[in-house]
């Protein structure tokens, strides 16, 4: 089973978008590798900000239009952002899932 990962993982590696990703996003990436290397068990308080940062860098690829929705929205609601936005954060969720399945199916049908 983990070998296929791996060979999925390489796949994945050799799509141009990925490319793209590591290139825009890698510093981002590794920061937050890094982050939860220090961490371990603290990590998920401890490194927030950079798993906001990257997943903030990789929508811009992924999911620009859903991901400009949402800061519109964030902007037009000062203080209340959480409720007004929810279904931006929804969309932008779904967005990223079905980002990383294409992703998953493009690397296994190579």
């Amino acid at each position: 089973m983990s070998d296929d990962v791996g060979k999925v993982q390489q796949k994945l590696m050799r799509l141009p978008v990925m490319k793209m990703i590591i290139d825009t996003c890698g510093q981002l990436i590794e920061r937050r590798h890094n982050c939860y290397e220090l961490f371990g068990n603290d990590a998920a308080e401890k490194c927030h900000n950079f798993e906001l940062q990257e997943q903030v860098c990789v929508s811009q690829i992924a999911c620009p239009k859903e991901l400009e929705a949402l800061k519109s929205c964030v902007d037009k609601n000062p203080g209340k952002e959480q409720a007004a936005c929810e279904k931006h954060v929804a969309a932008m969720q779904q967005c990223f899932e079905r980002f990383n399945e294409s992703l998953v199916a493009a690397a296994q049908a190579e």
